[in-house]
């Protein structure tokens, strides 16, 4: 029964350790790419909504050259990631439309 008992318990400590090291990198690793910079994931979680938002704003605020690059990228990521189907697109709001799937996403 001890035997057991230690067995059980060093099972839990095991699953306990490894579902720490999987949020560890959300916070730590920086395992995201885009446009030359390395983001982790809660980097990315806070960053592709700022993105979105700017580019919504971008009648008003001109967007920067880096803004431009890190939108494109996480567009990239994400069209990899989701094979985005666009209908209705136009010259006229083909970045609307992109914008629109980065937003919502799969």
């Amino acid at each position: 029964m001890a035997t057991l008992s230690k067995t059980i318990t060093g099972t839990a400590i095991a699953i306990l350790l490894a579902g720490a090291g999987a949020t560890g990198n959300y916070y730590l690793s920086k395992d995201i790419q885009l446009a030359n910079e390395r983001f982790t994931g809660y980097e990315y979680s806070q960053l592709k909504p700022a993105l979105v938002n700017r580019v919504k704003e971008r009648n008003t605020k001109r967007l920067s050259h880096r803004e431009v690059e890190l939108w494109q990228a996480a567009w990239n990521r994400e069209n990899e990631k989701c094979h985005f189907s666009l209908s209705d697109v136009t010259n006229e709001n083909l970045v609307d439309k992109f914008n629109e799937k980065l937003e919502t996403g799969c």
